[in-house]
């Protein structure tokens, strides 16, 4: 088992999405949508089989948050991670997602129901 996993979901429009997630199931990365679950597992595989990517920092309105993209060889945007308020813990993350993409298991999260229920709040 990698210390990096990609779980693929289904959007409420249809579209597929993945996420990378580290071990203690954080959320690294999300990716961009897919029209089709072929699709989103073929950047997947491109992604860990070739490495044609660079993940490179986007520039953000707070000067508090960082966050980088993961980005094809074309400059297309793959996947965004979430804010850090640590520019110190955005570096390691990076790195992680550099050297441990290739290993990381891929979990299929699209076909699991999510039920939403009525919540009743009191103004």
């Amino acid at each position: 088992m990698g210390i990096l996993k990609f779980t693929l979901h289904k959007s409420a429009d249809e579209d597929y999405y993945f996420r990378l997630r580290n071990i203690g199931d954080e959320i690294m990365l999300t990716s961009r949508n897919y029209s089709s679950f072929r699709n989103c597992i073929n950047e997947i595989r491109c992604l860990k089989e070739y490495r044609d990517f660079k993940l490179e920092e986007e520039p953000q309105f707070a000067a508090c948050q960082h966050r980088f993209a993961l980005r094809s060889s074309n400059g297309r945007a793959i996947a965004m991670s979430q804010n850090y308020i640590s520019r110190t813990r955005m570096s390691q993350d990076v790195k992680v997602v550099t050297e441990a993409m290739r290993e990381a298991d891929i979990e299929d999260c699209s076909t699991t129901v999510r039920f939403f229920r009525k919540v009743n709040t009191k103004i």
